[in-house]
C-alpha cells in the first residue's frame, strides 16, 4: 500500500466522520441529547484524522483538499438528509471543487 493510497483513506474516514458530525449536531434536538454527544465524538474523530493529514502532506495542499470535499460532502448530506435546496450554480461549483482537489492533489 503506497502512501497515496493511504492519504486518500484517511481523507475519505475525515470527511465521513466530519460530515456525520455536522448531520448529527444539526439534527440533534439539544445540546445534551444522544445525537449531540455522538456528534461531538465524531467531530473530535475527524479532528485526529485531520492532525494526521496534515503530519503527512503540506499545509498549503491539506486544507483546501480537505474544505473543498467537506463543502461538497456537507452540501449532499443536507440535500439527501434534510431537503435543503441545491441550485445549478451550486452544482457547477461543485464540479470547479473537484476540478480544483483533484488538481492540488495532483502536485503531490
Amino acid at each position: 500500500m503506497g502512501l497515496g493510497f493511504q492519504i486518500g483513506m484517511i481523507l475519505a474516514v475525515y470527511v465521513l466522520a466530519n460530515s456525520t458530525a455536522n448531520y448529527l449536531l444539526k439534527c440533534a434536538p439539544n445540546l445534551w441529547s444522544a445525537r449531540f454527544m455522538a456528534g461531538l465524538i465524531f467531530q473530535i474523530a475527524g479532528f485526529l484524522f485531520l492532525l494526521i493529514l496534515i503530519k503527512l502532506l503540506p499545509l498549503s495542499i491539506a486544507i483546501p483538499i480537505t474544505t473543498g470535499l467537506l463543502i461538497m460532502s456537507n452540501s449532499l448530506i443536507g440535500h439527501f438528509s434534510l431537503r435543503e435546496h441545491i441550485s445549478r450554480v451550486n452544482i457547477l461549483g461543485y464540479g470547479l471543487v473537484i476540478l480544483g482537489v483533484c488538481l492540488v492533489y495532483l502536485t503531490l
